[in-house]
């Protein structure tokens, strides 16, 4: 019994294994999956013309700026084309109100901020490549580190934290934009343009050192009036992307934790089973069935059965009790036998007769009977009487 217990604390500890690794690396790869998807995502959506130029009909951007369709179109998808390199500048040449115009966005400030816009695009296309390779190969080196049930839990239960993670930042951003858009988006761009900030503090801070930043336009500008009105339903649109991707992560980890749990569960109850199966294997000796009784049992006549069932009903602690009686019960005293005048052993008493007679009974099966003449008895044929002759 003591080597089956220890097999059962052994299986029982390995049933623990250290999945806080696992859940980690899972969360993290659940986290640059989503930026590095919604990154290109949004980038897909710049491209439909379609989408832009519906919103510019419903928002009426064009009678506003005195152009059509097809030229605010022309000149949102020249700015788009320019920010992922697909273009060498952002001249565009347009009809505004009856009059042609070479170039739309002529002012210095338009140009360098596209520049800044565009170094920015190029390093967030690169993060965003590389965040799904490291996301995909996280993914692929958890999946042959643990057991299955577990590592399949532990993945489950790190996308889940992952993608609410992710999920938290973009609410709390949007939450904050809701409430105050200025500051949100004066903050947002000091983080993503470092150098507009340093230039912000080294002008001390004041209105005109803000108004000063490349990002800083104001509404005659060709820029603003196309894309103010336009940014609102382009961040909707991005947020059903976010949405749909975070749905869709999350799907994937309940899949996975409630699967996983399904399998450890499994897992466990056939844990359990081999270690009942080893416990029956090793039966220890004290616990083996007495052959010899069961097959004495078997044997036995009725009062014999009822005997031997008597003797099984009693505790250990009888059964020594009797052993010891019978170790300390006084052997007989052979008495020395009575000799004859003769010198020949006297014939026994009458009461020692009878006395070895039911001590022979008691050792010897079957010494009360009486033996059996099995031989022949024939009576003597009687002769036949010769007749009698009266000679004389």
């Amino acid at each position: 019994m003591k080597q089956t217990k220890t097999k059962k604390q052994t299986k029982s500890t390995a049933k623990k294994p250290k999945t806080g690794a696992i859940r980690f690396f899972a969360a993290l790869a659940a986290v640059l999956l989503l930026f590095g998807v919604s990154f290109f995502g949004v980038s897909a959506m710049l491209n439909d013309t379609e989408f832009i130029e519906d919103e510019y009909t419903r928002l009426g951007t064009d009678q506003e700026m005195g152009m059509t369709i097809p030229d605010l179109s022309y000149a949102t998808k020249a700015l788009f084309d320019y920010m992922r390199g697909n273009r060498a500048d952002i001249r565009v040449s347009v009809r505004m109100n009856g009059e042609d115009v070479d170039d739309l966005f002529y002012h210095p400030k338009e140009v360098i901020h596209m520049e800044e816009v565009r170094a920015l695009w190029s390093t967030l296309t690169v993060m965003a490549v590389l965040s799904i390779a490291i996301a995909l190969g996280l993914l692929v080196g958890i999946i042959f580190f643990g057991k299955k049930n577990t590592r399949l839990r532990a993945i489950g239960t790190g996308l889940l934290i992952g993608t609410l993670v992710f999920t938290g930042v973009i609410l709390a951003a949007g939450l904050w934009a809701i409430g105050d858009f200025n500051s949100f988006w004066t903050v947002f761009h000091f983080i993503i343009f470092p150098s507009s900030l340093i230039d912000f503090l080294s002008g001390g801070m004041t209105l005109e050192a803000y108004n000063s930043l490349n990002w800083v336009f104001g509404m005659d500008y060709a820029m603003i009036r196309m894309l103010d009105e336009l940014f609102l339903p382009l961040v909707l649109r991005a947020g059903i992307i976010f949405a749909v991707e975070i749905v869709a992560l999350l799907g994937v980890g309940l899949i996975c934790y409630f699967r996983g749990k399904r399998l450890d569960q499994a897992g466990s109850d056939l844990v359990e089973v081999r270690v009942v199966e080893e416990e029956e294997r090793f039966v220890p000796v004290e616990d083996a069935p007495d052959l010899v009784l069961q097959h004495r049992l078997q044997n036995a006549s009725l009062e014999q059965k009822k005997k031997l069932m008597e003797e099984l009903r009693k505790t250990p602690e009888e059964l020594e009790q009797e052993a010891l009686e019978k170790t300390t019960e006084p052997e007989p005293i052979n008495e020395p036998a009575e000799e004859s005048e003769e010198g020949f052993p006297a014939a026994p008493k009458p009461e020692a007769a009878e006395t070895q007679k039911s001590a022979r009974k008691q050792s010897v099966p079957f010494a009360d009977f009486e033996p059996i003449d099995l031989t022949l008895k024939t009576e003597p044929e009687e002769e036949d009487e010769a007749p009698e002759h009266d000679l004389f």
